[in-house]
Order: structure tokens, then C-alpha cells, then sequence
């Protein structure tokens, strides 16, 4: 995860948001919801090469994520180890937030 949150995208996106409560849900909540699913798919195989998400686009640099073109364009997460310990990693964050940042963070996730 250190390679994901140091690649530029995401250097640049937490910079952008207002606080870092507000990162932590963004982060962690498109990784839940990512591993969720089985896959994410694309509209067509040339729309995976124009993603502008940045956890998506860190994610894929750090290789946790995967593009996949048959049967049909999606991305994956490389396999149920990883899918687990991104979800492991996300679980830790929020356990680690003191209890004003827990607030502020099912605010934010609230308000998405």
C-alpha cells in the first residue's frame, strides 16, 4: 500500500480534498467496494485505457489491480490474497483513527 498512496495520482488526489478524513473514506470505500465485486468492467477495451480515477490508476501501478479483456474489458483485483488484505489494510486505517477522526469519517461517509 505504500507504493499506491506514494504514486503521484494519489499524492496529487489527497492533496485536492478538503481534509484527510475525507481521503480515508474515499480510499477506503472505493477498496471495499472494489472488493466486493469480482471484477469492475469497462464499457469497451478502450475505456480501461482512459482511466482517470486515481485510486484506480494507483492501484493498477502497484499492480493490485489488473486488466483483463476476455470474455469482455474489466479490471480485477489479482487475487482473493490481495482482495483480503487490501480489505485488511482498510479495516486497520479506520481502527487507527482516534474517536473525533472515526466521527468525521462516517460523517464524510455519509454525506457521500
Amino acid at each position: 500500500m505504500n507504493q499506491v498512496l506514494a504514486s503521484p495520482a494519489m499524492l496529487d488526489f489527497r492533496s485536492s480534498l478538503n481534509n484527510e478524513a475525507h481521503f480515508q473514506v474515499l480510499l477506503c470505500e472505493t477498496i471495499r467496494e472494489l472488493c466486493k465485486k469480482p471484477h469492475v468492467a469497462a464499457r469497451d477495451p478502450s475505456s480501461l485505457l482512459d482511466i482517470t480515477h486515481p485510486i484506480l490508476i494507483a492501484l493498477l501501478d502497484a499492480n493490485l489491480l489488473y486488466p483483463r479483456f476476455q470474455p469482455f474489458p474489466r479490471l480485477t483485483i489479482v487475487s482473493t490474497l490481495h482482495r483480503r488484505l487490501l480489505l485488511s489494510f482498510c479495516d486497520n486505517q479506520y481502527r487507527q483513527l482516534s474517536g473525533r477522526e472515526r466521527v468525521e469519517y462516517n460523517v464524510n461517509l455519509w454525506l457521500q
